[in-house]
């Protein structure tokens, strides 16, 4: 014979369709009044845990500056196009300072892999953002980015299918005391960068 206490916990098989429907009415109700619950409190205005960051603006654009005489330098894309960099500068106590951010991207390491990636904006310099919003870390706002928000701010696009470790034979010397160990366009760039701001 079962267990009486068991029964009691199987109340809910002995429930006919109407009251089926009305427990699924009393559920749909309470998700639906605890969902407006949860947007209300994300909607306060004052709420910098909701809103921490600043709305982009236009100033917060960066424009895409395309190297020049790429092959030249011996600097490509995947494609054979030039590679590119934002740039932002540096104003106030932080006019002297840099900031660069390397973009990510991962090896292309096989032919099929480098193919495909030369018609995406990791390895062809057209399909690339013209104009990308510097946020976070690269922001001018002192409140989103406190310790760097006055520096000179460069984002250097990824284009090359490399991993970015370099070989030391490779190795370039800068201004006597700077190594820079990197594929072929990342130096290039930040080699431009020192010499037109004086670095």
């Amino acid at each position: 014979m079962a267990n009486p206490r068991l029964r009691s916990l199987l109340w809910w098989r002995r429930w006919a369709k109407k009251d089926w429907a009305i427990a699924a009415v009393g559920f749909t109700a309470v998700a639906f009044a605890l969902t407006l619950l949860a947007n209300s409190w994300r909607d306060e205005p004052d709420s910098e845990i909701t809103r921490p960051f600043h709305p982009f603006t236009a100033s917060d654009l960066v424009e895409l500056t395309l190297l020049q005489n790429a092959k030249a330098r011996g600097a490509l894309c995947l494609d054979g196009s030039a590679p590119g960099y934002h740039f932002k500068k540096g104003f106030g106590s932080g006019a002297n300072n840099w900031l660069l951010h390397i973009e990510g991207g991962g090896w292309c390491n096989t032919i099929e892999s480098c193919s495909w990636r030369k018609g995406t904006p990791l390895g062809y310099s057209k399909y690339m953002d013209r104009k990308i919003p510097f946020s976070g870390i690269l922001s001018s706002h002192p409140s989103q980015n406190p310790e760097f928000f006055n520096w000179n701010k460069v984002k250097i696009r990824y284009c090359d299918g490399t991993s970015l470790a370099g070989h030391p034979e490779n190795e370039l010397k800068v201004n006597l005391c700077l190594k820079i160990f990197c594929p072929v366009s990342e130096p290039v760039i930040i080699i431009l960068l020192m010499e037109e701001y004086c670095l």
